[in-house]
């Protein structure tokens, strides 16, 4: 059952800490491929099993830099602080080369989420590193578009931070985080797939 995200309902402590909870997933709904508004602030659901660490309307968990993959397969050092004043939208993936996770990274690619934001960042992030990212996208056929990064996130620090566990990922979950263009966190969903985790039309 979804767990809502409410102002106020943030436990810090929990940033750095793996949710032991089961992932249980919601039903599969169908890929929406309207254009989308900025996500109300109101409240949102987020399935973890145990409180996110995530608080609507509070600005983004600082992370450190770490490497990512951008067009013509770019690397180079990324940091959410360098972007702010863009509205940025975080695709947390089980990881490459899982079965799983290529639908949903087509799907991405293919559906990206829109905001009424004067520019729109999309982040995907996965633990594996840059050179898996290449590698996986190269054998699949795939290219990044226009203002879509693919970070590596080897130690989690960015995952956890934004409430995607371990856990999660082993159970295939797919995390959405959105971002207004002062970086406060206005959307969060963890769900079975892409299409689901997404904001709803509104």
């Amino acid at each position: 059952m979804a767990k809502r995200v409410r102002e106020g309902e943030c436990d810090r402590a929990a940033l750095h800490l793996e949710r032991r909870a089961t992932f249980t997933p919601p039903h599969s709904l169908p890929l929406p491929s309207a254009a989308l508004s900025t996500p109300s602030t109101a409240t949102s659901p987020l399935l973890t099993g145990t409180p996110s660490p995530l608080c609507l309307g509070a600005p983004a968990p600082l992370c450190p830099p770490t490497q990512g993959l951008s067009g013509a397969n770019s690397i180079s050092s990324f940091s959410l602080a360098t972007h702010l004043g863009s509205a940025v939208v975080l695709v947390f993936l089980p990881g490459d080369f899982k079965p799983a996770s290529l639908p949903q990274l087509t799907a991405c690619l293919a559906h990206p989420v829109r905001t009424n934001a004067a520019s729109t960042l999309q982040v995907l992030v996965s633990h594996d590193s840059v050179y898996a990212h290449t590698a996986w996208l190269q054998a699949n056929g795939l290219a990044l578009p226009a203002r879509t990064i693919f970070l590596q996130d080897l130690t989690r620090t960015l995952a956890l931070a934004f409430g995607y566990s371990a856990a999660a990922a082993e159970a295939n979950g797919v995390q959405v985080v959105v971002l207004d263009a002062e970086h406060r966190v206005v959307y969060a969903q963890l769900a079975t797939d892409y299409a689901t985790a997404r904001p709803p039309i509104t």
